[in-house]
């Protein structure tokens, strides 16, 4: 399936299976092409783990991330060379300021990124490169806006004439007999007054002096107000909403005035983000998707929210949603983890109350079993290929707290097929929790789930001969799979039990570095080179988990490989 790229998915349905083939083929060879790029440039002796975050990702810098980061500072320098080069020129210098709004763009489509698919890389994981390419375009708007400033503006050149041939009111302020780097004057002969040689320089009144200068100021104004509270992400954090509302309609307002301007090409990439903008709000929230969820409060302050699975919402383990709440924010879409498996004829998400708008969430799951929903999605995409079955026999899964979500989607999917028939080594799940009350509001989900038939919704589900149970689970399937160890580590005070129900607990913090050292002499017994290590959790665990996994992990050529992959929420 599509389902990285929501728009793609839905307009071929009726042709899917048929191209299913084509499209299997096309992701294997995707994965055959990403694989060499996720390699690591830096030795492994160089330390990682600095907690620094500008500096903390340097020992993991990839090939992949080298070549996506080369066209940045190829366009940055020739922007700088046309605006301030020996031939400078400011044609020239428009044309390159162009290139990055056309990434900035094409890169902010979620449902229809051409990137993502492509490329296979999900929007979440391009929004780093989309806010570089955007700094980029503010920073070539100002380089081509000086060099407007210096060479005259609305069309303008810099001519080369002798004291005699300038207009009187120039000429009598002039003491050369040339003017090799002035603006003399436009098309017409009228002089420039505001540009930085005319005769009365003001950078302020250049700015807003002819229809030109004002489209291409306007612009400025609006990239400059579209990345400053985006590249600082405690607005977006603190403000989203607003920060979201502003964030359309400044990025609609320069596309708008980038056409004005003279780039009436950038139209192409306008068009398309309103295509995406489109498919998300009209097509998945308004006609698509399911609008009633039912809520359920757990133990733990867990909330669950629960809907049928239909034709039109497929997904993959590792996904999520994008889900409002109109009886809480009509407009406030947060993401959840999908913690039900693509096998599973209901679709479950799991959060916990931990913000404002999460709290309002366990509030109203006490007092309304169901609500009305709006959704979008899906998005996201593992960074490994567990459907390879020869690459990947051994996995290892580390969350911790609410970030089992994603990953138990995950172990079900894998259970699922190891009950079909696929041969695992081992799967490692290892969960760290504070306390006992988060387990026990996870499992109670689980248990209504496995006790509560084909579904609870089987009057909803649009095609009722594919309901089926809900499948092996992580929870209550530990002894029946041998492949499976699921470990829990308690963190916190437990009181008088380390137990709930039948799951045992280990008290401490598990040793990363011990489990993935037992991981790889299993996994290079039994001859396998690769081992997928997913995580999902505080930031602190998983720079962690990312460093153990790098130092651990052997030559590109033989022994055996850790091949990373963690949940990214900073949307």
């Amino acid at each position: 399936m599509m389902n990285e790229v929501p728009f793609f998915s839905i307009i071929l349905r009726p042709v899917l299976a048929s191209i299913q083939p084509v499209w299997k083929a096309f992701c294997a060879f995707r994965w055959l092409l990403s694989r060499p790029l996720s390699t690591l440039i830096l030795p492994k002796f160089i330390p990682g783990f600095v907690k620094i975050p500008i500096f903390k990702h340097v020992p993991h810098i990839c090939i992949g991330e080298i070549l996506f980061a080369a066209p940045i500072f190829v366009v940055g320098y020739l922007s700088y060379e046309a605006s301030f080069g020996v031939d400078k020129e400011i044609e020239e210098s428009g044309y390159i300021t162009t290139w990055p709004l056309y990434v900035v763009f094409f890169t902010a489509n979620k449902a229809n990124s051409l990137v993502t698919f492509v490329l296979g890389i999900p929007f979440e994981r391009l929004i780093f490169w989309h806010q570089l390419w955007s700094i980029l375009a503010v920073v070539t708007g100002f380089f081509h806006f000086f060099c407007a400033y210096e060479l005259g503006g609305d069309d303008r050149r810099m001519l080369l004439v002798e004291d005699a041939a300038l207009p009187e009111e120039i000429r009598a302020g002039s003491a050369t007999t040339t003017t090799e780097e002035r603006m003399l004057s436009g098309d017409d002969g009228a002089p420039t007054i505001h540009d930085r040689y005319g005769l009365d320089p003001n950078i302020a009144k250049f700015a807003f002096e002819t229809d030109t200068n004002i489209t291409g100021s306007i612009l400025l104004i609006s990239l400059l107000l579209l990345v400053l509270p985006s590249v600082l992400s405690i607005f977006r954090r603190l403000f989203f909403d607003v920060w979201y509302m502003f964030h359309v309609v400044l990025a609609l307002v320069a596309g708008v005035f980038v056409i004005i301007h003279g780039t009436e090409n950038i139209l192409i990439a306008l068009v398309w983000w309103i295509i995406d903008l489109s498919t998300r709000y009209l097509l998945m929230t308004g006609c698509l998707y399911p609008r009633e969820a039912s809520l359920r409060a757990l133990p733990g302050e867990i909330v669950e929210i629960s809907f049928p699975k239909t034709k039109a919402l497929e997904y993959d383990p590792g996904q999520f949603l994008m889900i409002a709440i109109p009886k809480i924010g009509f407009s406030q879409f947060h993401p959840f983890s999908i913690s039900s498996s693509p096998h599973q004829n209901t679709i479950t998400l799991h959060t916990k109350a931990l913000g404002g708008w999460t709290r309002k969430l366990m509030e109203l799951a006490k007092t309304e079993p169901k609500v009305n929903i709006l959704m979008e999605g899906p998005y996201g995409k593992l960074a490994v290929d567990i459907n390879d079955t020869d690459r990947y026999k051994t996995v290892v899964l580390i969350a911790g707290g609410i970030g089992i979500t994603p990953l138990m989607s995950v172990a079900n999917y894998l259970l699922q097929q190891v009950k079909n028939g696929r041969e695992m080594t081992k799967i490692r799940f290892v969960w760290t929790i504070r306390s006992l009350d988060i387990l026990q509001g996870m499992k109670d989900s689980v248990d209504v789930e496995q006790t509560s038939g084909p579904s609870k919704f089987v009057d909803d589900v649009q095609d009722n001969a594919q309901v089926n149970s809900p499948g092996p689970s992580l929870f209550d399937d530990r002894q029946s799979v041998d492949a499976l160890q699921f470990d829990v580590y308690v963190t916190g005070k437990t009181g008088s039990t380390s137990t709930v129900g039948d799951i045992s607990t280990v008290m401490g913090r598990p040793d990363i570095d011990q489990i993935l050292k037992e991981t790889k002499e299993l996994a290079a017994k039994e001859g396998e080179g690769s081992v997928a290590v997913l995580v999902c959790g505080p930031t602190g665990m998983i720079d962690m988990c990312r460093d153990a996994s790098r130092r651990m992990s052997d030559a590109c050529c033989g022994g055996v490989k850790f091949e990373f992959h963690e949940e990214t929420f900073e949307l």
